[in-house]
């Protein structure tokens, strides 16, 4: 965004509007998640913002919402812009388990049995806890 002649402070508010998903990845609905405005000190030559968002569910799609406002020493405004971030995937993190080559067949230690030998792969994220299978 540019600096607008005559600026005494600028207001930006942002919404943070989420879709969730469930089931066969049907959209459950839109609402808003988190709001928040902030404004610039009077007088301030450039106006930057950071703030990082955590605790989102998931899986969902996000997008923000910018309002922002260019203000006189009256208080009155003097522009305002909004933009639309593009869509955030929040992916959902779990264990994505596949069975890989090779698959294996042994004679077992006791009569009858058998051995079987697999290499198991985890394709997602994080990683999964241990595990044991008899």
């Amino acid at each position: 965004m540019t600096s607008v002649p005559g600026t005494h402070t600028m207001a930006v508010s942002f919404l943070l509007a989420g879709a969730q998903r469930q089931g066969h990845g049907v959209h459950i609905g839109v609402r808003p998640r988190v709001r928040r405005v902030v404004s610039s000190q009077p007088a301030v030559g450039i106006f930057t913002y950071d703030h990082e968002v955590t605790g989102l569910p998931a899986p969902a799609a996000f997008r923000v919402l910018v309002r922002a406002r260019w203000i006189d020493r009256r208080h009155h405004v003097i522009r305002h812009e909004m933009l639309l971030t593009p869509v955030c995937m929040q992916p959902l993190l779990t264990p994505d388990l596949s069975i890989g080559s090779p698959l294996t067949r042994a004679a077992g230690g006791a009569p009858h049995t058998l051995l079987y030998t697999v290499v198991v792969r985890n394709e997602g994220t994080p990683r999964p806890g241990p595990s044991r299978s008899r």
